[in-house]
């Protein structure tokens, strides 16, 4: 069962209300910059998390931002203002899905000083760590979880002299979720963690060598190395020693963090800003076929953007391959202030590649 069918997305970057139907296993965005592609990714990662309002911070980072200098004496300045559309933090944003199972809605909200000051009170009363909060020196993103049986849950995290933390402590979410940026790979600590996970269940080894196989077509196995105490991923191609990866090319590196991070995303939710990054025009339809398979089956639902004719057209002939046509092309239009969403059957994309017409 597919993770998401519909979401709608509120007051969040460029999106005054945004609504998306009818996903399918694999779905790919396209449109001109800064019409919400990554936004998107963004909105469904915070909402994969289900209980983590640090989540919210996060994506800031799979931009490349790293620092944000927090200062809680302007309460009109908080590290979470860019997530607001036209920073509007008086305005909640609301990411809002839909699937057989029901709906699930994620609501966040900056609080204001009165709202500090009851949520200050309950931290005293209920742990020990809150006594030296300050209500007017803390900033506060609440994070509200609704469901569809009637579930309501409430998070917050807490910005406290450049100290972050949650209260209370978010709960597990209820499927897995990778976002893999188009700045930010994962780093080599982590793709060695999801080979450790993987080699324990040496079945999928073959299909993720598979892949790796359309980059380095002479690549025997992938073997884990400590190196100068630091886990790194070395591969076979028949020498006399075996080669990190990250001296190979960078479409390689790219296609195991991906085939890494669907293993690890088992039954859960796969995010991939700019999925043709590093990767050549000439292999784009066998790459789609391989991401098609691990995507079935390990049952992830896989959301990526792209820029490239070459890499969408690709796409529809990989799938049109394949017994199910599991794939769906949105397209973003921003219209004066609004953003517009065409999205296309296979026959509608079959008809607009032959015509030629532009739909990036």
């Amino acid at each position: 069962m597919l993770k998401y069918e519909y979401l709608q997305i509120k007051n969040f970057r460029g999106f005054k209300d945004l609504k998306l139907n009818n996903f399918s296993r694999v779905n790919l965005f396209v449109g001109k910059n800064a019409v919400g592609k990554t936004a998107i990714l963004e909105a469904i990662f915070i909402h994969s998390g289900g209980y983590n309002p640090e989540l919210a911070f996060r994506v800031n980072h799979f931009r490349g931002v790293e620092v944000f200098k927090v200062d809680p004496l302007k309460s009109s300045e908080t590290p979470w203002n860019s997530l607001f559309n036209e920073y509007k933090i008086d305005v909640p944003i609301e990411i809002i899905s839909n699937n057989k199972k029901g709906h699930r809605k994620t609501i966040l909200k900056c609080l204001n000083i009165e709202k500090r000051i009851k949520l200050v009170e309950n931290i005293r009363k209920t742990t020990f760590g809150g006594a030296n909060l300050s209500a007017e020196a803390i900033q506060v993103l609440e994070l509200i979880s609704e469901t569809s049986e009637g579930e309501k849950r409430n998070f917050y995290m807490i910005i406290d002299q450049g100290r972050i933390s949650s209260f209370p402590v978010p709960l597990p979410p209820s499927f897995p979720c990778v976002f893999l940026g188009a700045m930010k790979r994962s780093s080599f600590q982590e793709m060695a963690e999801r080979f450790s996970e993987l080699t324990m269940n040496g079945e999928f080894m073959n299909e993720i060598i598979n892949l790796l196989k359309i980059f380095e077509p002479r690549l025997k196995d992938i073997k884990l190395l400590v190196v100068g105490n630091v886990p790194i991923l070395h591969a076979d191609i028949g020498m006399k020693r075996l080669i990190p990866i990250y001296y190979l090319s960078y479409g390689l590196v790219k296609a195991i963090d991906i085939g890494l991070s669907m293993f690890s995303v088992r039954d859960g939710v796969l995010l991939i800003d700019e999925i043709e990054n590093g990767i050549h025009y000439s292999i784009l339809e066998d790459y789609w076929l391989s991401i098609s398979k691990l995507a079935n089956i390990f049952n992830v639902q896989v959301f990526a953007t792209t820029h490239s004719y070459e890499c969408l057209a690709a796409a529809h002939r990989a799938f049109s391959k394949s017994k199910e046509y599991d794939f769906k092309l949105y397209r973003l239009e921003k219209i004066k202030e609004d953003i517009k969403v065409i999205d296309y059957s296979k026959d509608e994309l079959e008809t607009s590649l032959e015509m030629g017409f532009e739909i990036r």
